[in-house]
């Protein structure tokens, strides 16, 4: 397991330190779309929101079987993260699981996962994700 924080200005730029770590753990970043065996995440950043949609597959820089629905970590109208933020990275192998944590405000938090269940027969690709939202 490896652990790393940092600190980021912004969701674009917890994107980018999530996917560079990914990277440097032999997870592939095409088109797009992180990679590794059955595992296959989009990460989409904007000034509001980190948004994390799982698939099955990819076709170009879309995924195939995508979930109808996505995870999110979200900077609130009525309560905006005030940048820079501290991110926790947990990166483990078999199975391969991400924790993100990132705390922001003093004292408020937030999370995205997902990772690949090492739980035998339990249907699918065992791919699962997870955030403070949706």
């Amino acid at each position: 397991m490896a652990t790393l924080t940092g600190q980021v200005a912004s969701f674009a730029a917890l994107k980018v330190a999530i996917e560079t770590t990914l990277i440097a753990r032999s997870w592939t970043l095409t088109n797009g779309i992180l990679s590794k065996g059955v595992a296959f995440m989009q990460l989409t950043a904007t000034a509001t929101e980190l948004r994390l949609q799982a698939g099955t597959g990819q076709a170009g820089a879309a995924l195939t079987g995508a979930c109808p629905q996505s995870v999110k970590l979200l900077s609130f109208a009525n309560a905006p993260i005030q940048w820079p933020a501290v991110y926790g990275l947990h990166a483990f192998d078999a199975p391969d699981e991400i924790y993100c944590v990132l705390r922001y405000n003093v004292d408020r938090h937030q999370h995205l996962n997902w990772g690949v269940s090492a739980m035998p027969q339990i249907g699918g690709t065992g791919l699962w994700c997870s955030g403070s939202f949706r």
